[in-house]
């Protein structure tokens, strides 16, 4: 149960484990957090170190943006922050209430 593993109190908790991109709850808080440490007066300077270690570890790709939940804002913005043009053009078909990518 992933409710179980992300409010997990003890030291075995690992967020890599509980990472599931149509579940806002098991990363939107460390997402935002990167966010609001590293956004300045410009958002030219947001960094989404999670989601971009997430990327390394072979556990999200850009293909995954249209995953997001609806709902979830942060992850379609870091989603954004990551994949730059590709996940603009998946953002914009999400907002129109589709669910696949637009053509190319």
């Amino acid at each position: 149960d992933v409710v179980a593993v992300v409010t997990s109190a003890d030291n075995g908790y690992d967020p890599y484990a509980a990472f599931n991109i149509s579940q806002c709850d098991t990363y939107s808080n460390l997402w935002m957090y990167d966010l609001l440490i590293t956004c300045g007066a410009s958002q030219d300077s947001c960094q989404c170190t999670f989601a971009e270690e997430l990327v390394y570890k072979g556990l999200l790709s850009c293909s995954d943006a249209p995953s997001c939940p609806n709902e979830c804002s942060v992850c379609l913005k870091c989603m954004k922050n990551i994949c730059g043009s590709t996940v603009v053009a998946v953002s914009a078909a999400l907002e129109a209430g589709r669910r696949t990518l637009p053509a190319a």
